[in-house]
C-alpha cells in the first residue's frame, strides 16, 4: 500500500513537472511571431472603407496582427506626421508623395530581402481545425519588381543605398515604398461648350488644341476674357501648373535632370546643338496662352481659382488627375465631363507625367517585417484591386493595365500609365514645385516686359533654386 501512494505521487509530481518542462520548450522563434501586433496605417487621403477589406482578409491568416488606420486631412498632413516622428508616437506605415521620397529616406526602412511572419493554415485532415506557421519569406526580386509594377512606379519605389540623388537602379538600391496606384495627369473637357465651338473630338497634338482653344475662346475687343477656353499659362490658378508644365518639357524634349538628380531643362540635351533649349521654348510655350497679344490667349491671372472655374461651366478645358474627379463630380453632378488623354507633341511616341503615392514603412517602427509584409501583401494584384476598385483609381501594376484599358472611366488613365514619367529626385518636392510655378510668373513678366536678359535670369535663378534641394 506504501509503495503504491509511493507510485501515486511520483508519477503526480512527473505530470506536473514534466508538463511545465515541455510547456517551456515551446519555440521561442513562433512565440515571438505570434504574439499580438498593433500597426498604425496613416494616410491623407482615402477613408477606411477602402482598407476594410484586404485588412480583414490579412487578419484572416494573420489574426494577431492589428491594423488601425487613420485618415489626415491633406493640408496637415505632412505638419502632422513630422511632429509625430519627433515625438516618437509616428504610425508604422505611412503614404509618402512620390516627390517626397528622397525627403523621407531616413524616416524610412527599405523591403527586407529576408524574414519569417506566423501564419494560420488548415490542419490536414480536420475539418474546421488549423495550425500556426512559421513561414520564411523573401522580398520581391529585381525580376518580379520589374514584372510587377509600371516603369515610373518603380523608379520612385527604388532609393539609393547611399542616400545620394543619382538615378536608382535595381543593383545599388533599395525598395523604400510600395504604390497603390499611378496617376496621370488627364485632359478634362466640358461637352457641352467644345460642342457648341463645333469641336467634335479631343485634341491629341497641342496643334489641335491650340486650334480648339482659338474656337472656344471668347474674347472683347480690350482683350478681356469673356469666357476662357482652358486652364492654361499661368501658375497660381492653374491647378499642378508645375506638373503641367514639366509635361510640355518633356514632350519637347528636354531632359529634366542629369543622373545625379540635378535640373538641367534650361540646357540643350546631349547631342543636340539649338539656339534655344527644348525646354526654354516649352516655357514660353505654356505663358502663350497667358498672353493678350497671342492667338491662343485664353487664360490670365485674374481668373478664379481654375478647377472652381471648370467646376462652374466657365472653362472647356482643365488639365487634372483623377483625385480631382469625386470633388468636380460631388460639387457639379450635372457638368457634362469627358476625359481624354493629354495632348502630345509628337503622338506617335506619347510622354505622359505621374503624381501618386507610395505606401512606406517608419524606421522607428517596432514591427517593421509586420508592417512590410503586410504592404507587400496589399499591393499585390490580387488584393489591390479592393482599395482598386473602391477608389476608382489607377493601378500601378502591369498585370491589371489590360483590364483597366476596358473600364469606361479609368481606361484613359490605363492607356498612358506605361509612358507616364516623373523627374525630381531631389529632398524638398514642395519648394521645387513652388520654384517651378514661381518661374511661370517671373518669366511671363519678363517677356511682357519685352526683358530678354531678365527671362534668362528667372530660368537661371529657378534652376539654382531646385538644386538647392538636390544637394
Amino acid at each position: 500500500m506504501r509503495k503504491g501512494v509511493f507510485g501515486i505521487l511520483a508519477l503526480a509530481t512527473f505530470l506536473v513537472f514534466g508538463g511545465a518542462a515541455c510547456k517551456n520548450t515551446v519555440d521561442p522563434q513562433q512565440a515571438a511571431l505570434t504574439k499580438h501586433v498593433t500597426l498604425d496605417y496613416w494616410r491623407p487621403f482615402d477613408g477606411s472603407d477602402a482598407f476594410s477589406k484586404v485588412i480583414a482578409r490579412y487578419r484572416s491568416i494573420h489574426p494577431n496582427v492589428t491594423i488601425n488606420y487613420r485618415q489626415i486631412r491633406p493640408e496637415i498632413y505632412e505638419e502632422e506626421l513630422i511632429q509625430a516622428f519627433a515625438e516618437d508616437r509616428g504610425p508604422d506605415i505611412f503614404a509618402v508623395h512620390n516627390t517626397w521620397m528622397r525627403g523621407y529616406q531616413s524616416k524610412l526602412t527599405a523591403m527586407p530581402q529576408n524574414y519569417s511572419v506566423s501564419n494560420i493554415v488548415p490542419k490536414g485532415g480536420l475539418e474546421g481545425k488549423t495550425v500556426t506557421n512559421v513561414q520564411e519569406k523573401k522580398g520581391l526580386t529585381p525580376r518580379q519588381l520589374q514584372a510587377q509594377f509600371v516603369d515610373v512606379a518603380l523608379e520612385n519605389m527604388l532609393l539609393p543605398l547611399d542616400g545620394s540623388g543619382r538615378e536608382p537602379d535595381l543593383a545599388t538600391s533599395g525598395v523604400y515604398a510600395v504604390p497603390l496606384s499611378v496617376d496621370t495627369m488627364m485632359m478634362f473637357y466640358n461637352n457641352d461648350l467644345v460642342k457648341t465651338a463645333g469641336i467634335a473630338q479631343p485634341p491629341t497634338s497641342w496643334a489641335g488644341f491650340q486650334s480648339a482653344i482659338e474656337k472656344v475662346t471668347s474674347v472683347d475687343k480690350d482683350f478681356k476674357l469673356i469666357r476662357p477656353g482652358a486652364v492654361i499659362g499661368t501658375a497660381e490658378n492653374v491647378p499642378r501648373a508645375s506638373d503641367l508644365l514639366s509635361l510640355i518639357m518633356m514632350q519637347a524634349g528636354a531632359v529634366m535632370t542629369d543622373d545625379f538628380g540635378f535640373a538641367t531643362f534650361h540646357k540643350n540635351p546631349p547631342g543636340l546643338d539649338r539656339a534655344t533649349p527644348p525646354g526654354i521654348d516649352a516655357l514660353r510655350f505654356y505663358i502663350d496662352f497667358s498672353l493678350p497679344v497671342r492667338k491662343v490667349y485664353t487664360w490670365n491671372a485674374l481668373q478664379p481659382d481654375g478647377l472652381e472655374a471648370f467646376i462652374r461651366g466657365q472653362a472647356a478645358y482643365m488639365f487634372g488627375y483623377s483625385y480631382q474627379l469625386p470633388l468636380i463630380k460631388a460639387r457639379a453632378p450635372k457638368l457634362p465631363i469627358g476625359i481624354a488623354p493629354v495632348p502630345q507633341q509628337l503622338p506617335e511616341s506619347p510622354i505622359n507625367i505621374a503624381n501618386f503615392w507610395l505606401e512606406g514603412v517608419s524606421k522607428k517602427s517596432e514591427s517593421s517585417t509586420w508592417a512590410w509584409d503586410f504592404l507587400l501583401f496589399q499591393s499585390s494584384a490580387d488584393n489591390v484591386k479592393y482599395y482598386l476598385d473602391s477608389t476608382q483609381k489607377p493601378t500601378a501594376l502591369r498585370a491589371l493595365v489590360d483590364e483597366q484599358r476596358e473600364d469606361l472611366f479609368l481606361g484613359p488613365f490605363a492607356e498612358q500609365v506605361l509612358t507616364a514619367k516623373t523627374w525630381y529626385r531631389g529632398k524638398d518636392g514642395d519648394t521645387a514645385d513652388a520654384v517651378m510655378r514661381e518661374m511661370i510668373t517671373l518669366a511671363k513678366l519678363a517677356i511682357e516686359a519685352g526683358d530678354e536678359s531678365g527671362f534668362n535670369k528667372v530660368i537661371k535663378n529657378a534652376v539654382s533654386k531646385i538644386n538647392q534641394t538636390v544637394q
